[in-house]
C-alpha cells in the first residue's frame, strides 16, 4: 500500500504544480490587467470631463461672437445715423472699420457652429440680413450725398429699423439655442465634477482589493510550497532509500549475471558436447525414435545457449562503463559483414553500404546493432528470391522525426536498413522491440526474440530512435535515427 501511495503522489504532484503555475499565471494576468485598466478608465473619465469643459467654453464663445457680430451691425447703424444728422464723415470710419472685418467674423462664427445644424441655418439667415441692412444703409448714404430730401432719408431709415429688429431676433434666437447648449453641457461638466472623485475613490478601492487578493494567493502558494517542499524532502528520504535497495538488487543481478556467465554456460557446454560426441559414437545403436530424441536435445541446448547469450548481451547494455567515442559506421559494416560471411555467401545475399556517418557512441555496442540487423534480415529472407541489403543515411530535423519521438538535439543521422525479405504486417511492428517477442512461428528459423530489443536498447543508450515498416512478402526496412 505504501508503494502505491507513493505512486499516486509522484503522478499527483506535477499536475498540482501544474495548477500552481496556471494559479500564479492567472493572478498575474489579472493584476496587469486590472493595472491597465485602470489608468485608461481614470484617462477616460477626465477626458470626459475636460471635453464637457471645453464644450462649455465653445459655447461662451459662441455667444460671445454672436454678441460681437450684432453688435458690430447696431454700431454701424449708430455710425450712418449720426453721420446723415452732422454731416461729420469721421463717424463712417468705423464703420469701414467693421464693415472690412465682417468677413472674418462671418467665417470665425459659422467655424464654431458648424457642429450645429440649426445655428447653421440661423447664421445664415443672419449673415444675410445683416449684408442686405449694410447694403441698404450704404445706399442710403449715397442718397444723403447726392442731397436727397432728409424726409425721404428719415422714411429709409425708419424702415432699416425693421430690419434690425429682425436682425435683432435672429441674433437672439441663436442666443437661445447657445443658452440651451450652454445649459445642458454645464450639467454635464458638474456632472463630471461630482463623479470624479467618487470614481477615484471606487478604481482605488477596486486597486486595494486585487493588491489583497493578490497577497493572499501569494501568501496561501507559499504555504502550499512549503507543504510541498515538506512532501519532497519526505520522498526523497524514501527515494534515498529506493535507491540504496536498487543498488543491493543491482549488486544481486550483478551476482546472477556472474552466475549465468560461468556457473550456467559450463554445465550446458558439457551438455552439449556430451550429447553431440554420444550423436556421433553411438547413433548407430541407438533406435531411430533415441536419434529423434537426442536431436531435439542438442536443439533444445542450443536454443538455451543462444537465449543465455541473448540474455547475456541484454544485461551488459545497462551496464556498460566504456566511454562514448567517434565511430566510423562504415567501419562497423565491414566487421559486421566479416562477420556474417558465410551466412552472406550461403544465401547468395547482395550487402549495399552507401556512405555512412561518423558518431559519438560505444563501438561494441553499435557493432551489436547492426550484426543484429543484418542477421535478421539474413535470417528471415524470402525462400524463391535472393536477400537484397541496402543501408543508406540521410539527416532529419527532429521536428520531422516519427511520432512518438521526444528528441534532445535539432539534426539526426536517419540510418535506413532495407530488406527484400519476408516481412510482417505494420500493425505488429509495435511489437517488434518486445522482448521476447517474434512475430513469425516458423520453427525451421531459429531465434531468441531479444535480438530486435537489442537493437532497440542499443539506440536509446545512443539518445536516438528506431522504427519499422514492412507489409508481408514486401520487404523491411529499419529507420534508425542517432544525433548528430
Amino acid at each position: 500500500m505504501e508503494l502505491v501511495t507513493q505512486e499516486q503522489n509522484q503522478t499527483l504532484r506535477p499536475r498540482k504544480m501544474q495548477q500552481d503555475a496556471r494559479t500564479i499565471r492567472t493572478i498575474f494576468f489579472i493584476t496587469i490587467s486590472v493595472l491597465l485598466v485602470i489608468p485608461i478608465l481614470l484617462y477616460l473619465a477626465i477626458l470626459n470631463f475636460i471635453e464637457s469643459y471645453n464644450w462649455v467654453n465653445h459655447t461662451w464663445e459662441v455667444e460671445y461672437k454672436v454678441q460681437r457680430y450684432f453688435s458690430g451691425v447696431k454700431f454701424s447703424e449708430s455710425a450712418a445715423r449720426a453721420y446723415l444728422l452732422t454731416g461729420d464723415s469721421t463717424y463712417l470710419a468705423d464703420k469701414k472699420k467693421f464693415e472690412a472685418a465682417l468677413p472674418q467674423y462671418t467665417y470665425n462664427l459659422k467655424y464654431l457652429i458648424s457642429d450645429n445644424p440649426e445655428q447653421v441655418v440661423n447664421m445664415h439667415r443672419l449673415d444675410s440680413m445683416v449684408h442686405l441692412r449694410l447694403a441698404r444703409l450704404d445706399s442710403t448714404l449715397e442718397m444723403y450725398r447726392k442731397g436727397v430730401p432728409m424726409a425721404v432719408l428719415e422714411h429709409r431709415m425708419a424702415g432699416g429699423r425693421r430690419m434690425m429688429m429682425m436682425t435683432e431676433q435672429l441674433a437672439n434666437e441663436m442666443f437661445r439655442v447657445e443658452s440651451e447648449l450652454l445649459t445642458k453641457r454645464e450639467q454635464d461638466r458638474d456632472r463630471y465634477i461630482r463623479f470624479l472623485p467618487i470614481y477615484l475613490v471606487a478604481l482605488t478601492i477596486v486597486l486595494l482589493m486585487v493588491v489583497v487578493f493578490i497577497f493572499l494567493s501569494l501568501q496561501r502558494q507559499l504555504k502550499e510550497r512549503e507543504r510541498m517542499q515538506q512532501q519532497l524532502e519526505e520522498q526523497n528520504r524514501d527515494l534515498l532509500e529506493q535507491k540504496l535497495a536498487l543498488e543491493n538488487t543491482n549488486e544481486e543481478l550483478e551476482s546472477f549475471n556472474y552466475i549465468a556467465s560461468h556457473d550456467l554456460k559450463e554445465p550446458l557446454r558439457k551438455i552439449l558436447t556430451f550429447s553431440s560426441m554420444l550423436q556421433k559414437q553411438e547413433q548407430q545403436q541407438l533406435s531411430e525414435r533415441g536419434n529423434f530424441n537426442l536431436h531435439k536435445l542438442i536443439s533444445a541446448a542450443q536454443r538455451m545457449q543462444l537465449l543465455l547469450e541473448d540474455l547475456l548481451a541484454y544485461t551488459r547494455l545497462g551496464s556498460d562503463t566504456n566511454p562514448s567515442v567517434p565511430v566510423d559506421l562504415n567501419e562497423v559494416a565491414r566487421q559486421v559483414q566479416e562477420n556474417l560471411a558465410e551466412q552472406i555467401t550461403q544465401s547468395h545475399a547482395q550487402v549495399t553500404v552507401h556512405p555512412l556517418p561518423v558518431v559519438t557512441g560505444i563501438a561494441f555496442q553499435l557493432n551489436q546493432l547492426f550484426e543484429n540487423l543484418l542477421s535478421n534480415a539474413l535470417k528471415y529472407r524470402r525462400s524463391d528470391i535472393a536477400p537484397q541489403i541496402e543501408i543508406s543515411c540521410s539527416t532529419v530535423a527532429a521536428a520531422n522525426l516519427p511520432a512518438p519521438a521526444h528528441p534532445n538535439h535539432t539534426q539526426y543521422f536517419h540510418i535506413a536498413v532495407a530488406d527484400n525479405g519476408m516481412g510482417f504486417p505494420q500493425e505488429f511492428a509495435h511489437k517488434l522491440f518486445q522482448l521476447f517477442s517474434r512475430l513469425h512461428n516458423n520453427k525451421e528459423i531459429s531465434g531468441t526474440g531479444i535480438g530486435l530489443t537489442i537493437c532497440k536498447k542499443v539506440v536509446e543508450n545512443h539518445q536516438g530512435f528506431i522504427t519499422a515498416e514492412s507489409k508481408s512478402d514486401c520487404g523491411a526496412t529499419f529507420h534508425i535515427f542517432l544525433p548528430q
